[in-house]
């Protein structure tokens, strides 16, 4: 996340529309691409060892899950998984 994105988000902001579909579309991407479940897509506050909050309270979680399980679900059919 870019400086002023965590500035923005620390004075109580949330991304704009633009980020966050772009963020959803990258992460669903990915997703697809490497075959990973959504259950195993967690945000850095979620990792057990992380001393965080990032993204931030302000952060759309379900908003950003809901848009990353409807992009996955377009771009499934059309994309292979990468092999090892």
């Amino acid at each position: 996340m870019d400086d002023l994105l965590k500035a923005a988000m620390a004075a109580g902001e949330t991304p704009s529309p633009f980020q966050m579909l772009s963020l959803a579309q990258l992460v669903a991407y990915l997703a697809v691409r490497y075959d990973i479940p959504a259950e195993r897509i967690y945000l850095h506050r979620d990792i057990p060892t992380a001393s965080t909050l990032c993204p931030g309270r302000n952060f759309p979680t379900a908003d950003f899950r809901a848009k990353v399980a409807r992009l996955r679900a377009a771009y499934a059919p059309a994309m292979p998984a990468a092999t090892p």
